[in-house]
Formats: C-alpha cells, sequence, structure tokens
C-alpha cells in the first residue's frame, strides 16, 4: 500500500509510525488531538528520531545469563570493535544476532534487537526462514542500508528509517544482493545514518569496506511465534534455539559449543 501511494502521488515524503500497530493507533489518536488544539508536537521527532525506547542490558546481566548456559555456550569480551566483528562474520556467511543499546518500540528491528545476514548470498532468506526462525517461506525480509547507498540502490525513494515504506531496487543491485529484495524487485528497507544509530552504522560501514556494499539483511531477534527478546537470558535462549551462528551481544561474542562426539 505504501509503495502505491508514493509512486502514485506528489507527495515528496510520506511517514508511517514505526508502531504500527494497535499501539500506534493509540499514539496517533493522542497526536491527531493535540494537532487540533494546536499543540506543538515538533520536539517528538526532534528528541525521538528512532523508537529505542525500551530496555537496555548491562554487563553484569550478560554475565549471569551466560553463567545460566556455560555447557552449552563459548564466549569472550570483545568491546567496542563488536560492529566491526560481527560485520565480517557476517560477510563471511555467518548469520548473526546483534543485541545493543535501547529495544526498538514497535514491530519492526532496527538494528540493536536483530538477526542479521548477508544479503548477497541468494539462499540465506530461505535458511533463516527455514532454521532459524522456522516460519513460511514465502515472508521477505527486510534490508538495512546505509543512507549513502540510497541514490545507489533505488531510483525513486526517500530517507525512510522505519521499514514501514517499499521502493523499487534496480534491476541490477537486486541481482547482486538477491536476498535485499522482493520477488518484484522491492524492498522494504531501514536508510541508516550515523546519528541514528552509531554502532549499527558501524557495522554497515565495515560491510561496505569488504564487499561493496552497505546492506544487511535485518530481521527482528526472536523464534517465530515468541516476542522479540528482551533480556539477556532471552537472547542466549533464542540464539540456542533459532540455530544463530554468533550472539554480538553488548560487546560480548557468544558461538554455540560444538557437539561431543
Amino acid at each position: 500500500m505504501s509503495l502505491n501511494i508514493w509512486e502514485r502521488t506528489n507527495f515528496k515524503n510520506i511517514y508511517i509510525l514505526p508502531p504500527m500497530g494497535d499501539e500506534g493507533t493509540a499514539l496517533g489518536s493522542a497526536f491527531l488531538k493535540a494537532a487540533s488544539l494546536k499543540i506543538d508536537l515538533s520536539w517528538i521527532c526532534e528528541k525521538y528520531p528512532m523508537p529505542y525506547l525500551g530496555n537496555t542490558i548491562d554487563k553484569e546481566d550478560i554475565q549471569r545469563a551466560i553463567s545460566l548456559f556455560e555447557d552449552k555456550i563459548n564466549w569472550k569480551f570483545i568491546g567496542k570493535k563488536w560492529p566491526e566483528i560481527a560485520a565480517d562474520s557476517v560477510n563471511k556467511g555467518s548469520i548473526c544476532a546483534l543485541v545493543h543499546g535501547r529495544m526498538e518500540f514497535g514491530p519492526r528491528a532496527l538494528g540493536n534487537r536483530s538477526i542479521v545476514a548477508n544479503p548477497a548470498i541468494k539462499d540465506v532468506t530461505k535458511k533463516i526462514n527455514k532454521t532459524v526462525k522456522r516460519r513460511p517461506e514465502f515472508q521477505p525480509f527486510c534490508p538495512s542500508i546505509l543512507e549513502d547507498e540510497r541514490d545507489r540502490l533505488f531510483s525513486n525513494s526517500f530517507h525512510h528509517k522505519h521499514m514501514a515504506t517499499a521502493f523499487r531496487m534496480k534491476s541490477e543491485y537486486a541481482k547482486l544482493i538477491p536476498a535485499a529484495a522482493h520477488v518484484d524487485m522491492t524492498a522494504r528497507p531501514q536508510f541508516v545514518k550515523e546519528k541514528d544509530n552509531p554502532n549499527f552504522y558501524r557495522y554497515l560501514k565495515a560491510l561496505k569496506k569488504m564487499n561493496g556494499f552497505g546492506v544487511s539483511i535485518n530481521t527482528s531477534f526472536n523464534l517465530h511465534g515468541r516476542t522479540i527478546v528482551r533480556t539477556a537470558e532471552d537472547s542466549i535462549r533464542d540464539f540456542l534455539d533459532c540455530n544463530i551462528d554468533f550472539l554480538y551481544i553488548e560487546g560480548f561474542e557468544i558461538s554455540p559449543k560444538l557437539a561431543q562426539k
């Protein structure tokens, strides 16, 4: 629907509230009433350009959660260089989970509670649907893309941060990063600027340096049917249940222990 509105109207921008479910309806009603009362709401977009409004996870919580799964995981603390290390893992074909900063408000994972993968790998979405998320194969995945890549990859788009509007990807790039586009060559992207999410921006920037594309598959970090992970314990449990290769959680790198023969 958003693509039809964008392509068939003269609007320069379309804004869709990131939490586009019932919670968004409640917010929209409040905004509509405030607008009717001529209340200035500009401070909301200025103060909250991204819906990172949820909880954070501290180091002590992570260490406690690790102790609960010591027989199932390997771990090490890699500190602030984790975005580049995560990008290297993804570039080499690993499916990874990223947990850092404040949790997203709404149904879209926007880099802080995300499962990420390399969009240049043609069948990676099938693998994620089948062995990670365990959901119907036809369901597509959204890409997170550096804002600097937008005009290169799309002929007609605007800066959109929340994976709520689709755009048509140029065919030559849809062939090079096939997992980032749907069968009709559309993608529902999150365009990322450094100020919106510095660590996730670093991850995408590192990917571009490695393979030429600042693009990553990005889907919510949860097993299909479960809620998005909220705690460190949630993160490690879903990491193990989802068959993910690496979990990067606030500077910790976690991998599964291989079964003993």
